[in-house]
């Protein structure tokens, strides 16, 4: 049976993370023109800013975009050192777990940074209020900050 090996995982999840980014690009090209061009502009900028603080961007989708960037840049830097290195076909294995070391590290770095204080604003606004329909509130006035 076939077992895929590193260049494999790599070439896969580069694809993968290459597809997100335009993704998130086209998404936010589009609500950006919404909000420039459309007939509500400042009314839809306030909204769509409410509906990006929630929790589930700032905790989860942001973090996961950094992730898809860190992996496909850092990646593209290994591919590029593996297309110039003469002894690159011996040192793919290595290169890669040394991208996948480094991208561990910077994401550990990126979580500790961008979710953290995230995360204690939003169970501090939670605790404001109060509970269980303080999530709810929370969540309907835009999340956090």
């Amino acid at each position: 049976m076939y077992k895929p090996r590193e260049g494999q995982w790599s070439w896969m999840f580069h694809r993968i993370s290459g597809m997100a980014i335009f993704f998130f690009l086209f998404g936010h090209i589009l609500s950006t023109s919404v909000v420039v061009w459309g007939p509500k502009g400042p009314e839809m900028h306030e909204a769509l800013d409410h509906f990006y603080r929630l929790p589930i961007f700032t905790i989860l989708f942001h973090p996961a975009l950094f992730a898809a960037v860190l992996f496909h840049s850092l990646n593209g830097i290994r591919i590029v050192i593996i297309d110039w290195w003469s002894k690159s076909t011996k040192a793919q294995r290595p290169l890669f777990y040394a991208e996948m070391a480094l991208f561990a590290a910077l994401m550990v770095f990126a979580v500790v940074k961008m979710v953290l204080p995230e995360w204690q604003h939003y169970q501090a606004e939670k605790a404001a209020l109060g509970g269980g329909a303080a999530q709810a509130q929370v969540q309907m006035q835009g999340g956090i900050r």
